[in-house]
């Protein structure tokens, strides 16, 4: 990936996907990073 060796210092996160529940905190809640949680529905109504 371009610009990797600029990552070699520093606290840093590869991009995550969760499979969630609507119950859960990291649904719930802003979390700080690049984080997408991804949830199952039935109906377009859920």
């Amino acid at each position: 990936m371009a610009g990797e060796e600029s990552l070699d210092k520093g606290y840093f996160v590869q991009p995550t996907a969760f499979s969630a529940e609507d119950h859960m905190t990291i649904v719930r809640e802003d979390i700080f990073g690049p984080v997408v949680a991804c949830m199952l529905y039935k109906t377009i109504d859920e």
